[in-house]
């Protein structure tokens, strides 16, 4: 399921890369580039959108300004949906959109930083959308998680967008979309597989106690 978002890119290479590239620039001078972000954003809490090289190309297109609006009001309201829908229906939603592992390392987290797990997750791919899922379900107080669900969607929106301002002209932007793609993904891999091993190593440590 992380893999969704990059395949394309993966196994189609620089054509994929140019045509993306370019109907995201049609998009863009029909004037219509901000509404697009918006609801890209809106739909990625339930969508494998690779938000993360969506953001850093809108902010060689419409700039930095432009894009933070646009991209923190989508994230937001993405993230809302997916707060207040699994706060309704409870833990069914999270065994059909997370897995077992994703859920494992967003309880680490959160038996480490609480509600501070919204911020911590925020730039890694699937954990981000897995906590926002685990937050209504467990319903973390509202004031709380719009606090600093807004926070951490607005950091992460000024970082990349910022990044495809200042590059968007370099010979090279496109390995850097790529390289905004792989980067969260690869820390994300790691993460879960970190969190894996150690799950692992405490049931074989207390199995023969047992």
């Amino acid at each position: 399921m992380l893999l969704i978002p990059i395949l394309p890119f993966v196994l189609l290479g620089d054509a994929f890369e140019s045509s993306l590239l370019a109907g995201l620039k049609a998009t863009t001078e029909s004037g219509y580039a901000g509404l697009v972000l918006f609801a890209l954003l809106a739909v990625d809490i339930f969508l494998p959108v690779p938000s993360s090289g969506v953001l850093t190309y809108a902010g060689s297109q419409i700039g930095l300004l432009s894009t933070v609006l646009w991209a923190t009001l989508g994230l937001n309201v993405g993230c809302a949906i997916g707060y207040e829908f699994s706060r309704c229906v409870g833990p069914w939603v999270l065994k059909r959109l997370t897995s077992q592992v994703d859920r494992d390392v967003v309880d680490v987290f959160i038996g480490r930083w609480g509600g501070l797990v919204i911020l911590v997750t925020r730039p890694l791919p699937i954990l981000a959308e897995a906590s926002v899922l685990i937050a209504g379900c467990g319903k973390l107080q509202r004031s709380i998680f719009y606090s600093l669900m807004t926070i951490s969607n607005l950091l992460i929106c000024i970082v990349y967008a910022a990044i495809g301002e200042w590059f968007g002209q370099n010979e090279y932007f496109g390995s850097i979309v790529l390289a905004s793609l792989f980067l969260p993904l690869a820390a994300t891999l790691l993460l879960k597989r970190i969190i894996q091993r150690t799950n692992q190593f405490k049931s074989h440590k207390s199995g023969p106690m047992a």
